[in-house]
């Protein structure tokens, strides 16, 4: 007959002494498994009430998620980790989950020349990393079952930057670097897509289009400075 146990620490300072025993470098790869055991072990009626115990673990060694599947589904987690967050107005929080999952879907959007920019609203050393050769890991985010989520990721996240006054971060979200090989229209940099560009490249609808015009109204409203064009 199966037996389900529970075991807790009986004191702060026993949790404190026992992680110190775990080596700094298996402590990202411990965190990750930790997440991966308390995710399949979450009712899916419950995820969304459980996932900030879920996601902060997996977070602590997200940078280990190497599948393409995997990838996508912990970038899914954050995002409704985000949404989670800005819904109860903690949008430092929600901005640090969303640029997660952006990292998962596209890689690292803030390095530019191999230098990572840091916003003083937000401190990019929890969700950056240095360049690093992930192509072969990237998830195929707009295919045709992907798409529409990937889309709903983008505009929460520039929405959770913008609500954090995080003018800075939301600007440099508005360049997503292009993959080699990837389409691009005539009138885009050759090493740069704009988000806005990249989103309305792949609306399929006018409601999706008429989401990002309004984010960047919004925005050029907020900093006083509307485009003549």
């Amino acid at each position: 007959m199966a037996v389900n146990c529970m075991y807790r620490f009986l004191h702060d300072r026993v949790q404190q002494a026992a992680y110190s025993l775990i080596p700094e470098e298996e402590r990202s790869e411990t965190h990750l498994r930790i997440g991966r055991l308390l995710w399949s072990h979450t009712k899916p009626e419950k995820l969304e009430e459980d996932v900030y115990t879920v996601v902060n673990q997996i977070n602590m060694g997200y940078k280990l998620v190497k599948e393409p599947e995997e990838r996508w589904k912990v970038a899914l987690l954050n995002y409704i980790a985000g949404k989670k967050a800005s819904a109860a107005t903690a949008y430092l929080a929600a901005v640090k989950y969303l640029d997660i999952s952006i990292f998962l879907l596209m890689g690292d959007i803030y390095a530019e020349g191999g230098e990572a920019s840091a916003s003083p609203a937000v401190d990019r050393n929890s969700v950056r990393f240095q360049e690093e050769k992930i192509e072969d890991e990237m998830v195929d985010c707009w295919d045709e079952h992907r798409r529409r989520q990937t889309m709903d990721i983008l505009v929460e996240a520039t929405v959770a930057h913008y609500l954090n006054i995080d003018f800075a971060g939301a600007g440099k979200l508005c360049e997503v670097r292009k993959r080699e090989g990837g389409g691009a229209e005539e009138d885009v940099d050759a090493n740069y897509l704009c988000l806005k560009q990249v989103m309305l490249l792949h609306a399929a609808t006018s409601v999706e289009r008429v989401a990002v015009y309004e984010i960047q109204m919004q925005f050029h409203i907020q900093q006083v400075c509307i485009p003549s064009k």
